[in-house]
């Protein structure tokens, strides 16, 4: 009888610890703990649910232009908010000559940028990657092809940001990048000797914007065979319609600004 009692004592115990403690079960004479799995804490569910929340909600500004350091227009690649060597949408950053890090080379030949036969392509290529060298993997120049998917997959239209002129991109998925009209520096043509000089910085007062891409058209130079041109991004905010095109008859001696790709 006593056995008996001992058993439904110990049977009535083991339910009223199950309901309580639904993680721990019974074995033989020991108890064991199920899945030991240490729970982030508070702070690490908060993080995690933000960096979740980030990649689908832009943190937005009040004149409608992403903020985000790295903005996701629903393309194949995700691009920079503002320009390299710039620290908000509407600066225009540093001027970087074709494959010239540094944005100090100021030579009117080619041949300086980077070398004489150089590679038809330094996307990524942290020698000569404009964006890579000062931002570091896995940011880089954009192709011909990710700036044409720029050009004709966005909604352009002209835009004012903070007393700056230029474009505003409305990728598929709604989200939107500003594209500031920036100086450029390219080699003054001086008409007493008919020859190019110096390099010249020109004010944005054409309200043109170009960008450099990473590639060079492989159908060469109008001068030397060798002399390859960069393809550049184009847009005129002249024009009813902003809307940018690319165009492989840049020249690697110009200074132009650089706006990143994000390749991850």
């Amino acid at each position: 009888m006593m056995n008996r009692v001992n058993r439904m004592f110990i049977l009535i115990i083991s339910v009223v610890l199950c309901l309580s403690f639904p993680e721990l079960t019974f074995g033989q004479g020991q108890i064991k703990r199920q899945n030991q799995i240490s729970k982030p804490n508070d702070r690490s569910v908060r993080q995690t649910n933000d960096i979740v929340e980030l990649s689908r909600k832009f943190n937005w500004d009040s004149y409608g232009i992403c903020q985000d350091t790295i903005v996701d227009l629903g393309l194949s690649v995700k691009w920079a908010a503002w320009n390299i060597g710039a620290h908000s949408p509407e600066q225009e950053g540093t001027l970087f000559g074709w494959g010239d890090p540094t944005g100090k080379e100021t030579s009117i030949y080619s041949s300086k940028y980077p070398v004489k036969d150089p590679p038809m392509s330094i996307c990524g290529d942290r020698r000569y990657d404009m964006a890579m060298a000062n931002w570091g993997w896995p940011w880089r120049l954009p192709s011909q092809k990710e700036l044409e998917e720029l050009s004709k997959n966005c909604k352009w239209e002209s835009f004012r940001y903070k007393n700056v002129s230029g474009v505003k991109l409305t990728g598929p998925n709604g989200n939107t990048l500003f594209i500031p009209v920036t100086s450029r520096r390219t080699a003054n043509w001086n008409k007493d000797t008919q020859s190019y000089g110096s390099q010249l910085i020109i004010k944005p007062a054409d309200m043109r914007g170009r960008y450099c891409s990473g590639e060079l058209n492989s159908n060469g130079g109008q001068w030397e065979p060798w002399d390859c041109r960069p393809y550049i991004l184009y847009f005129s905010l002249e024009d009813v319609n902003p809307c940018g095109y690319v165009d492989g008859t840049g020249l690697r001696s110009s200074g132009l600004p650089v706006r990143a790709v994000y390749a991850r």
